[in-house]
């Protein structure tokens, strides 16, 4: 009787054992494979001009969406949010269904900086002394208004504006040129213009000649020059006995009678040059008609 009580013991407890840990281990490895489901938006802060997504996870299987932009449904692919679906400050959520779960995420659009897309230079055709304007166009996704900044950068210093004043600009220095665009919240990148410079400019004519004179003709001509250059005079027509000493033109009509053409020439020595031409008209007197 000793020994077959021994093996029955023995055998309960052994039968026991099985019975009571398959259960719990089942139940153990179901709990870690279930979490609940999360979703969240990528990226945290978008701006109007990209897409935004719902990443969810802890739930395989199908997963439904519903999107709202300021608590109004709006249509949208799956699990993107298209971009141009909404603009700056808009909120943005989105709720995911799956395996009888549901998530939520939400955020605020942010700001998208805004570009400068092209720079104008006027005038096309640059002069020493004369001033300079550009113009800027840009675009701002959110379609805020853009300021625009110009920053000139001449012979190392910097002026600020629109118009660069002619007084900085001058024959042979280059000018340079950056353009941001501010949208009241942030700025854009700054678009840089180079290799702008102003031509030689030729000299220019400051003086007329005298309207009339009486025998002897003289013109003491002028010129002025936007570089600064040594303006040099010649006679390019004029009557005979006619002759030029440095500005001076000088004439000694004598008796003469008729229309006479002359044609002056103003050179700045740098291939600029400036002509100015004049008639002159003499008549004889008549000193038997009394």
């Amino acid at each position: 009787m000793f020994l077959p009580l021994l093996l029955l013991a023995h055998l309960a407890v052994a039968s026991g054992c099985k019975d009571a840990g398959a259960p719990g281990g089942q139940k153990a490895r179901a709990e870690e494979s279930e979490s609940p489901v999360s979703v969240r938006l990528a990226p945290e802060r978008p701006a109007a001009g990209t897409d935004v997504r719902a990443l969810v996870s802890g739930q395989a299987g199908e997963v439904e969406f519903l999107w709202t932009v300021n608590g109004e449904e709006v249509y949208a692919s799956g699990d993107t949010l298209g971009k141009g679906m909404f603009r700056k400050g808009d909120v943005i959520s989105v709720t995911a269904w799956a395996g009888g779960m549901e998530a939520s995420d939400e955020t605020v659009a942010a700001n998208t900086p805004p570009s400068v897309l092209s720079v104008r230079i006027r005038p096309e055709v640059i002069s020493a002394g004369t001033g300079i304007s550009a113009e800027a166009d840009g675009h701002d996704p959110d379609d805020d208004p853009l300021r625009y900044d110009f920053e000139w950068r001449v012979s190392g210093g910097r002026h600020y504006g629109e118009t660069l004043p002619g007084g900085h600009v001058r024959r042979g220095e280059e000018i340079s040129l950056k353009v941001v665009a501010y949208d009241g919240d942030d700025e854009s990148e700054p678009f840089d213009v180079s290799g702008i410079s102003a031509a030689n400019s030729p000299p220019r004519f400051a003086s007329t000649p005298p309207a009339e004179f009486s025998g002897a003709f003289i013109y003491e001509m002028r010129a002025n020059d936007p570089d600064g250059d040594e303006v040099r005079f010649s006679l390019v027509r004029g009557p005979e006995s006619m002759v030029l000493n440095g500005n001076r033109l000088e004439w000694e009509a004598g008796g003469s009678a008729g229309d006479a053409e002359v044609v002056l020439s103003a050179e700045d020595g740098h291939g600029g040059s400036a002509l100015q031409s004049f008639r002159l008209s003499i008549e004889r007197e008549d000193k038997g008609a009394e």
